[in-house]
């Protein structure tokens, strides 16, 4: 039997916001501040996502969580694939021009 083997990487937290969204999104720039604030760029008129901290407790979401975050953000940009992720906000703010700071409860990629 041919069996196409689908990897999620799932990051739960403890904070869940009832107005989450399930979103699917190709963040195409990332960087981190001097502070561990990771950024990825919403890549929709200079609207950047400030969700968590590699350093600090952000957002709800631990540095561990975050480090975990960015490294399947770097997986996932290697390959080519998207990012699927539970959003503290609406798909449609992580689609704007205007930069967000609202966190997550998992973050992962389709293989």
């Amino acid at each position: 039997m041919n069996v196409k083997v689908l990897s999620v990487i799932v990051l739960l937290l403890a904070a869940v916001n009832v107005n989450a969204e399930h979103c699917t999104k190709n963040f195409p720039y990332h960087f981190i501040k001097a502070d561990g604030t990771l950024g990825l760029y919403q890549g929709t008129g200079g609207g950047w996502w400030y969700p968590c901290s590699v350093s600090t407790l952000k957002n709800g979401v631990t540095p561990e969580a975050c480090k975990s975050a960015l490294a399947t953000y770097m997986a996932a940009k290697a390959q080519g694939k998207s990012i699927t992720l539970r959003y503290s906000g609406t798909c449609a703010a992580l689609n704007s021009s205007v930069s967000t700071q609202l966190g997550f409860s998992w973050f992962g990629v389709y293989w």
